[in-house]
């Protein structure tokens, strides 16, 4: 699961497979926790794993990058929608898209705040293991 979510957010692939690949990694980490983020990933450009090997947090780093982007841009596309949808007929916008775009961003909220969690527990283990040296 881990190469293909990595294979779809290296690759230029649409941005709706992106997000769909994000929701694959959002339940995943629900299922086996935030360390499914970090892991092996197998190198998908055929270099030669035993001279350039792949860090270990390239799934987290991608799926960061990723989530911190497609916040970014849902939440100026809900700006939009909210902006047109007062100037047309002075209500609160509805409709399909204005409600998947909502759901989009309350799932990479989702991986953010569990990429904090974890980034938030791998501190406070270093910190521990420091004290106790």
């Amino acid at each position: 699961m881990r190469n293909g979510v990595v294979a779809n957010l290296q690759n230029r692939v649409a941005p709706a497979k992106q997000l769909e690949a994000l929701a694959l990694a959002e339940s995943m980490v629900t299922i086996f926790g935030d360390r499914w983020l970090i892991g092996e990933v197998d190198d998908l450009h055929g270099h030669d794993v035993k001279t350039e090997p792949t860090p270990a947090d390239r799934c987290l780093l991608l799926i960061l990058e990723h989530s911190r982007v497609e916040a970014a841009v849902l939440m100026n596309d809900l700006a939009n929608l909210k902006d047109e949808a007062c100037k047309n007929s002075n209500s609160s916008p509805t409709g399909e898209t204005f409600y998947s775009k909502k759901r989009n961003v309350a799932l990479v909220f989702s991986l953010l705040e569990k990429i904090i969690s974890l980034i938030s527990n791998a501190a406070s283990e270093d910190e521990e293991e420091a004290r106790a040296c």
